[in-house]
């Protein structure tokens, strides 16, 4: 920190000291003060980079609102920042703005139209808000690299909401078998197996999934799933 103020002192119309300053403060978990430093820094350079760090200091020092309106304003400057929108999009998605994060989602993927991470998040979005283009979406991104657990395990799980349960399973032992330790496609295998009428298999391993410290997103749903079981 003594560092980062010294080139404050040294270089004062530069970015660098700023960005550092916060830098530092966000590995302290000090957001607010991380957030003021980056804010600092953006006052001397616009720079992508900068706009990223700032949304997410204030996303971290509870002002997601605040943090929304600076990365979208940034954007507006400079539209083609697929990167940052990329960060505004993924905060849409983790904060359940379904709407908010399929238009950046569309607007990336229309510049870029084999992005597979925007595929397949967009894909699994469409399938949340009912959009018929959840499924050949998918599949798009599934016949571009299906060796990807992830691609493997949204796709199979669209199938397996849409009730087409004999391909879902398959897809999503594959994707299982592709990445044994991801404990959500663990429960997703485990419902497909469910649905397919093996509910012992299913039960155990939900049971074994459960009884391990592994956090995952839809845990709690898990364990309702399991005692309907």
């Amino acid at each position: 920190l003594g560092i980062a103020r010294q080139i404050q002192r040294q270089s004062p119309k530069s970015t660098a000291g700023f960005a550092l300053e916060g830098d530092i403060f966000l590995i302290e978990k000090k957001y607010k003060e991380a957030a003021s430093a980056y804010e600092k820094a953006a006052t001397l350079g616009n720079y992508g980079v900068l706009a990223v760090k700032l949304y997410h200091a204030q996303n971290l020092a509870g002002e997601p609102k605040k943090a929304e309106a600076g990365l979208q304003r940034w954007l507006k400057i400079q539209p083609n920042d697929d990167g940052g929108r990329w960060h505004l999009a993924q905060g849409y998605l983790n904060a359940g703005k379904n709407k908010q994060a399929i238009e950046q989602y569309e607007l990336i993927l229309g510049k870029d139209p084999k992005n597979l991470l925007v595929m397949n998040n967009l894909a699994w979005l469409y399938q949340q808000e009912k959009d018929a283009r959840a499924l050949p979406l998918a599949e798009s991104a599934f016949k571009l690299k299906p060796d990807s657990a992830m691609l493997a395990d949204t796709l199979g799980w669209i199938l397996i909401e849409q009730g087409k349960n004999e391909r879902g399973l398959e897809l999503l032992q594959k994707a299982a078998t592709l990445a044994p330790k991801n404990p959500q496609i663990a429960y997703h295998y485990a419902v497909a197996l469910a649905k397919s009428g093996n509910k012992e298999k299913a039960r155990e391993r939900l049971e074994a999934l459960l009884a391990s410290d592994q956090a995952f997103p839809d845990k709690e749903q898990a364990r309702i799933f399991l005692k309907n079981l």
